[in-house]
């Protein structure tokens, strides 16, 4: 067998599907065990690879997890690009309540929300919350350009302004939000972020109802 008739055999090689093994791993026991249990030796035995494997290529634990939540969240939450904001965010907002009825989701919020208390995944997971709010920061700046919002907006906030709502329901209630607040906390924040057309001062408003009537009396 030649080495081209190898690589048509197997697309990616055995280190990508390793890779894809054990990321899926990952994501398969994290609702099982959380975050403060699970064990690189549980993923490895899960994925069928050998601990050393995983720790030569990804270092620490808190590295691995962050990998798969990225990963997982490319697929389950594309940035969308309809061509009008409100239909991205409307679309994002509406995979993230999916998302987050799931198992997997659910328990990457609860990781998010506890990170601040754990030094060693502290780092790891303001990684993957600036990650994800630079991917979507791409349908602000094409309503920007459609001047469909001010330039003077911060992507940033307004990305957490979007997505704290729901995060924060599902943790304080347990409950997943409902798939109408996709609608109803884009027209909130939008109406909000509307270029305004700069209005006339009462002088100037008293000004030219002046000369409209002078206009009429001649």
């Amino acid at each position: 067998m030649t080495t081209q008739e190898s690589i048509r055999r197997r697309p990616g090689g055995r280190s990508e599907r390793v890779r894809k093994a054990v990321l899926a791993a990952v994501v398969d026991l994290l609702p099982e065990h959380g975050v403060d249990q699970l064990t690189v030796a549980q993923v490895a035995a899960r994925a069928g690879v050998h601990e050393t494997s995983i720790r030569r290529r990804w270092g620490t634990r808190e590295s691995l997890i962050l990998q798969a939540l990225l990963g997982a969240s490319e697929q389950h939450l594309p940035i969308p690009d309809t061509g009008s904001v409100r239909n991205d965010l409307v679309e994002f907002l509406s995979s993230l309540i999916s998302y987050l009825g799931t198992p997997f989701g659910r328990s990457v919020a609860e990781a998010l929300a506890i990170a601040k208390s754990a030094p060693d995944r502290s780092t790891a997971f303001q990684e993957y919350w600036h990650a994800r709010s630079n991917e979507a920061r791409v349908m602000f700046d094409r309503a920007v350009e459609r001047g469909e919002i001010t330039d003077s907006t911060d992507p940033h906030l307004i990305f957490q302004a979007l997505v704290a709502p729901l995060e924060f329901q599902l943790l304080l209630t347990g409950e997943t939000p409902d798939a109408r607040l996709a609608g109803e906390l884009t027209d909130l924040i939008l109406n909000g972020l509307k270029p305004t057309h700069q209005k006339p001062s009462g002088m100037a408003t008293c000004a030219v109802s002046v000369a409209s009537s002078e206009q009429s009396n001649k």
